[in-house]
């Protein structure tokens, strides 16, 4: 048996475990994500095997919670997209998105919060347009259609 399978295991399970007690905090799987990466980096000098087992033990633990992080998330991104975000914020959300096996639960919470930000008059276009910029590139247009048919109702109607 190889010691470093083991060891594989080992870091996927703690992964895991790890993972799971973070998923009530978007901010706590963030910070753990990139605690992870860093670990990836230093201690396995990015070795494509351990990136794996990353990548799955993560998408385990934040999914594991059946649709909780995809609500916190949107919710998360609602305080956001009111103000001018920088894309260093999205891009780092993003990776959370990625990890998502809920896409559609997200981009329905996400679109219902837009149409209350649009009615509302309380967000930031900019913010909002980059956002939906990394959705697109992430899952493509028809992923986004709604929401950008949203931002051209607005126009049209202004």
């Amino acid at each position: 048996v190889n010691r470093l399978d083991q060891l594989r295991a080992a870091w996927a399970t703690w992964i895991k475990a790890e993972g799971a007690t973070k998923n009530g905090s978007i901010e706590a799987l963030l910070e753990l994500r990139e605690r992870l990466e860093k670990i990836l980096h230093a201690g396995w000098h990015d070795d494509q095997a351990f990136e794996h087992a990353l990548q799955d033990a993560f998408e385990t633990a934040i999914n594991g919670a059946g649709s909780r992080v995809a609500e916190l998330l949107s919710l998360h991104l609602d305080g956001l997209l009111t103000k001018e975000t920088g894309p260093q914020i999205l891009a780092r959300l993003m990776t959370l998105f990625r990890h998502l096996q809920g896409k559609e639960n997200f981009e329905q919470l996400h679109r219902s919060l837009l149409a209350r930000r649009l009615i509302a008059g309380n967000f930031n276009r900019s913010t909002e347009m980059a956002f939906i910029k990394l959705l697109r590139e992430e899952c493509g247009a028809a992923y986004v259609s709604r929401m950008e048919a949203m931002f051209k109702d607005l126009e049209a109607s202004q």
